[in-house]
């Protein structure tokens, strides 16, 4: 498996790599795990920040994911496992955590907006909320990731582009609509959109690659985010 593997080097003796890789794994997961202790748990808004804030503070200190095993369960799998298990033990002993640690600067208001303008039907099923959300944030993270590279590399309007077409509702403009609107011919609209689905498939595997922690886990997820 790729030495890139946040799962595995979560544990690593190396500090810069521990941190590195826990720092990737909260942001992989803080979303989809506090949308989930909100909707399975029935939690408060306060009440689920100060769980998802105590669950990561106790991963890494009490190394909650170093008994994973791959060819048991698919990491995000054992995550929810380890997650539904410690707020089962928080609910039971009646204890909020104080507010801190690796999350503390997580943008819980976002994710509680976001619940809002879901609705009723983001409620029907917390664990199918978990996947739905787990696949979102892989792609809300990979998108950030583009724009910022598109900026660096001088491809903001390659980034527009893909914007305008792979990101809008059905129906899409027309490739020489788009073209006209950005003053380009359309071959360049079809480089520029080939360049920013090709950057973006490769952002999501990154991510894959980090938060796996094998080569038949990885293959499994890039089948069902249908990379």
């Amino acid at each position: 498996m790729t030495q890139r593997s946040a799962v595995l080097g979560a544990h690593s003796d190396d500090p810069v790599v521990r941190e590195r890789s826990w720092a990737s794994l909260v942001s992989a997961y803080w979303k989809p795990a506090y949308k989930h202790v909100r909707i399975k748990w029935k939690a408060s808004p306060d009440d689920a920040r100060d769980s998802i804030q105590g669950f990561f503070e106790k991963a890494i200190e009490r190394e909650f994911f170093a008994g994973y095993q791959p060819a048991v369960a698919r990491f995000r799998t054992f995550f929810k496992t380890c997650l539904d298990r410690y707020v089962s033990n928080e609910v039971k002993a009646s204890h909020r955590l104080k507010r801190g640690g690796p999350a503390a600067a997580l943008a819980f208001d976002d994710a509680e907006q976001e619940l809002e303008r879901a609705g009723a039907a983001a409620w029907e099923s917390p664990d199918e909320c978990f996947e739905r959300e787990w696949r979102r944030q892989l792609f809300v993270t990979a998108l950030s990731t583009l724009q910022q590279r598109a900026a660096a590399q001088g491809k903001e309007r390659a980034f527009t582009a893909f914007e305008k077409y792979d990101l809008v509702d059905p129906p899409r403009p027309r490739y020489e609509d788009l073209a006209h609107e950005l003053g380009v011919p359309v071959t360049t609209v079809t480089n520029d959109l080939s360049w920013a689905r090709g950057q973006l498939r490769a952002l999501v595997l990154e991510q894959l690659e980090a938060i796996t922690a094998s080569e038949q886990e990885l293959s499994a997820e890039v089948r069902d985010v249908a990379l």
